[in-house]
């Protein structure tokens, strides 16, 4: 009892004095027994910065206190890092447009809301980590693929994006750079990937070559990184166009969820 009376004592400071009117002026000292992490977070719950401009606190600690010299970031500092690093992951993610879940008008399509369902619940982990749409034009699932590639970077989580057109485009600049492995490399390892109308213009067997390699790839390591797919083929259309194994892959029940978005062309109903 008796040390724990004397670690929630405020040690006296040397900066303790009087003010003019002869009373003691207020000392902020930091009890022994709180820590940094105490302090940084009622810090953070008044959500004021107080740092002006040096982007740092510090807290008044005696010699003695075991969190002596230490500091934290201010709030200004924090929002700064959050903002930049946002910035950097919509850099690397080939994104083009935004879109979002609430501008996605269920009502136009109602038997599509399956679809918005499963794209919300993979940005957040809920459900398989491979997710593919396939339907029929203007359904809405290119809206949902950039809708959940923004979502996954609103979470701080990087994120690639890519049409099969812009795709096989890059593949074939890459042979002419030099640079087609660290293409591929990129697309296979990305820990998020939005891969929009799959199957789409496939030119030559050494592209369905390479799409092979990458969902193969992703299958296989597929606890670690996440797919969403959006086609519109049939699965035996895809099948003949892209092989069986990468189809019995894309509709493994363990690994992927499979979502049919059945509609009229939304972009006909908008005019």
């Amino acid at each position: 009892m008796q040390n724990s009376k004397k670690n929630s004592e405020i040690t006296k400071c040397s900066c303790s004095q009087e003010g003019d009117n002869g009373l003691p002026i207020p000392c902020d000292l930091v009890p022994l027994d709180k820590r940094i992490h105490e302090l940084k977070s009622e810090y953070y719950r008044r959500n004021v910065c107080s740092c002006e401009g040096l982007e740092y606190i510090t807290f008044h600690f005696p010699i003695e206190h075991q969190d002596f010299g230490q500091y934290a970031r201010c709030l200004c500092a924090l929002e700064s890092e959050i903002t930049s690093k946002k910035e950097i992951l919509v850099k690397a993610s080939n994104l083009h447009e935004n879109k979002t879940f609430a501008d996605f008008d269920v009502n136009l399509n109602p038997e599509c809301d399956k679809g918005l369902d499963i794209a919300k619940k993979w940005v957040t982990g809920e459900t398989t980590p491979i997710v593919m749409l396939y339907g029929q034009t203007g359904v809405g699932k290119t809206h949902l693929a950039i809708a959940s590639a923004w979502s996954k970077i609103g979470l701080g989580k990087p994120t690639l994006f890519y049409t099969s057109t812009e795709l096989i485009r890059d593949l074939q600049s890459g042979v002419k750079t030099g640079k087609l492995d660290e293409i591929i490399g990129n697309v296979k390892s990305a820990q998020n990937l939005v891969l929009d109308d799959l199957g789409r213009e496939y030119t030559s067997g050494w592209t369905t070559a390479i799409f092979h390699e990458i969902i193969d790839y992703r299958y296989n390591n597929k606890n670690d990184l996440n797919t969403f797919i959006t086609t519109n083929h049939s699965l035996s259309e895809l099948e003949k166009i892209l092989g069986l194994p990468v189809v019995s892959r894309l509709t493994d029940h363990i690994a992927s969820s499979v979502v049919i978005m059945d509609g009229d062309d939304v972009r006909l109903k908008k005019r």
